[in-house]
């Protein structure tokens, strides 16, 4: 990787792939940002073609595509590139998310009355306790990228 994070991602999103165990292959989902699938969109293999291909979403469902062959979505909460490289903070996750994360409900739908409202007029809010955790490490991968 060079110094402003150019090179090879597709070739790091690769070899971030043969490190996930092929039980979570089918349903793993890279995450990247808007930057890294731009990089990526401009390289070319040793044949001259794109390793972007744009996703057909009647097949996939997913918005993105594919890099290589493994599928990916855009969050622009990830680092950038360059981020990535400064900070080492991961520039991709891949992972089944299915299999590895979990949400889970703590109780019922709470309502609420509000007591301070206008005559004549009622305010509810609903609360609810939920909360996450991931549940299986060995479907989450995350690609951290670091200057040559």
């Amino acid at each position: 990787m060079n110094e402003d994070g150019t090179g090879a991602l597709s070739d790091a999103v690769l070899v971030l792939r043969s490190t996930l165990h092929s039980n979570y292959l089918a349903g793993a989902v890279l995450v990247i940002s808007s930057d890294f699938e731009l990089k990526v969109m401009q390289e070319k293999d040793t044949n001259g073609r794109p390793v972007w291909a744009p996703a057909d979403a009647s097949i996939s469902g997913l918005p993105g595509g594919t890099i290589y062959g493994v599928r990916y979505v855009v969050d622009d909460m990830m680092p950038t590139v360059a981020e990535s490289v400064a900070g080492a903070k991961p520039a991709a996750i891949l992972a089944d998310f299915k299999k590895a994360y979990t949400i889970a409900d703590y109780g019922t739908m709470k309502w609420v009355v509000d007591p301070i409202t206008e005559p004549q007029f009622v305010k509810y809010s609903a609360r609810r306790r939920t909360g996450a955790a991931i549940v299986d490490y060995k479907a989450v991968r995350a690609l951290v990228l670091t200057a040559a």
